[in-house]
């Protein structure tokens, strides 16, 4: 079953202004939300004509400050908060895309910021509530508990799973504990499944201001680095200058920066930079990962594209165009092929492909396969991706799904148009090898009982064609 997702974040802001919670005696649910819903307010986007654009939530964690779900307000010319006939407009501060956290700013919003949480405290079964506009209903409560804690490859935090119901319109509401501290923005629900929801940490907002800043200076720069992110004490408030800035002896001005230059940002995102791994034609460089059949399709997609793989060779996703089947997605492939594919298989994704450029770098979680014992050398017979080779002895079916295994694998042939495919470390006979290249023969012949011979392992043809098969030939 194809799964749709609808987003609708979690995460909170430091700032100056910010009230950090602290444990108190659980309240009853109204009034948790009678204190709470005057400060999650609507969010509308505008584009230049005045065409609404999106809807969504922000939380007020500052004195005129919110947080919200980038994806609600991507590309907007105007922003406009909105709550009980009250409008007030805002600007863009700070911007972190990956993460899909923004903060606005709106001058003399008459709400007070919501005690802030500590996401890193919550358990599973812990009860939280959501505050929200789904669906256009204003300043909706919801309650669950916490189905799960969702981690990085660091061990990190960066998924609450939640059984409170959300909806399209929440992106960007609050995620509350108990005594109505904000331990999250309300992010993205599954619409396939039931009372399957989530949220971001509320914890990220600390990095906001110095990942919103190394952001821009990509920007501004072209450059791609993602680790030039400077400290917090460095950053600077991006709306407006200082009020009283303090004056120093050999001043360097630093350029404001916009809530228009922010918005350049969703218009044009990073450059793509290749990796150097692999040609954007190499199919084959696929098969260690199991791809090949999705990369093939990935080829034929139109742009802009991206392709994304799942960790082990367990699956991998497809996203192209501007237009995505969930609103709540970015418009960008890049940005959203990962994201969707972790939330399809459960497990951590990689960016591959960009339009026509690879951008993937194996890590210490997803390499190439190298085994213990060495590999053959190829033969010359054959290109790893050359099936018609295969016809010559009955076996084209069985060399397609052997293309389509992960590494490790190793693919044999008999005489009389028979195969058999090896691939993982686990064997069948707790005596034979885990490598597939070592046991494939001795598990051939006595499945077959008779002679094998190897004709691929991993992403090389390593056969030489014997006497016996000459004829075939």
């Amino acid at each position: 079953m194809r799964l749709t997702v609808h987003r609708a974040v979690c995460l909170g802001l430091l700032c100056t202004h910010a009230v950090f919670g602290n444990p108190t005696r659980a309240e009853s649910p109204d009034k948790l939300y009678a204190r709470l819903a005057p400060s999650v307010w609507r969010v509308f986007s505008f584009d230049k004509a005045g065409k609404a654009m999106s809807q969504g939530s922000a939380v007020v964690t500052g004195k005129g400050v919110l947080l919200t779900n980038c994806h609600v307000i991507s590309k907007a010319a105007k922003i406009m908060l909105n709550q009980q006939n009250k409008n007030f407009p805002a600007q863009l501060e700070h911007i972190d895309i990956e993460r899909d956290l923004c903060q606005l700013r709106a001058a003399d919003l008459p709400a007070v910021p919501v005690p802030m949480g500590d996401a890193s405290q919550l358990v599973v079964g812990q009860r939280v509530y959501t505050i929200g506009n789904p669906v256009n209903m204003e300043q909706t409560l919801s309650d669950g508990l916490v189905s799960a804690l969702r981690r990085d490859k660091e061990n990190q935090l960066n998924l609450i799973q939640i059984s409170a119901p959300i909806s399209h319109g929440s992106s960007g509401g609050g995620l509350f504990d108990e005594n109505g501290n904000l331990v999250g923005i309300t992010s993205a629900g599954i619409d396939a499944a039931q009372n399957l929801n989530f949220a971001i940490p509320i914890n990220w907002v600390r990095e906001l201001p110095a990942r919103s800043q190394a952001a821009l200076e990509r920007y501004r720069t072209g450059t791609t680095a993602q680790n030039n992110v400077p400290k917090p004490a460095d950053t600077i408030a991006v709306v407006s200058p200082p009020a009283n800035p303090s004056p120093s002896p050999n001043p360097s001005p630093r350029p404001v920066v916009t809530g228009p230059e922010l918005n350049e940002i969703f218009k044009r995102p990073t450059p793509v930079v290749e990796s150097g791994f692999a040609d954007i034609n190499d199919i084959a460089k696929l098969d260690q990962f199991g791809a090949r059949k999705g990369y093939e399709n990935f080829l034929k997609a139109e742009m802009p594209r991206a392709f994304a793989i799942a960790e082990g060779g367990t699956g991998w996703w497809i996203a192209f165009g501007r237009s995505p089947k969930n609103p709540a997605s970015s418009p960008e492939p890049r940005l959203r092929a990962a994201k969707d594919c972790e939330e399809r298989y459960q497990k951590p994704c990689y960016l591959y492909a960009v339009d026509d450029r690879v951008v993937f770098k194996p890590t210490r979680d997803i390499t190439v396969y190298t085994g213990a014992t060495p590999l053959p050398p190829a033969s010359g017979f054959a290109s790893i991706s050359d099936i018609s080779k295969l016809e010559k002895f009955g076996v084209r079916v069985g060399y397609e799904v052997f293309l389509s295994k992960a590494f490790p694998r190793a693919f044999a042939i008999t005489a009389d148009g028979r195969s058999y495919l090896s691939n993982g470390t686990t064997s069948k006979s707790p005596e034979s090898s885990p490598e597939p290249h070592v046991r494939i023969l001795g598990e051939c012949e006595r499945y077959y009982q008779r002679s094998c011979y190897l004709y691929a392992v991993n992403g090389i043809v390593v056969f030489r064609l014997p006497k016996e098969l000459q004829s075939t030939n």
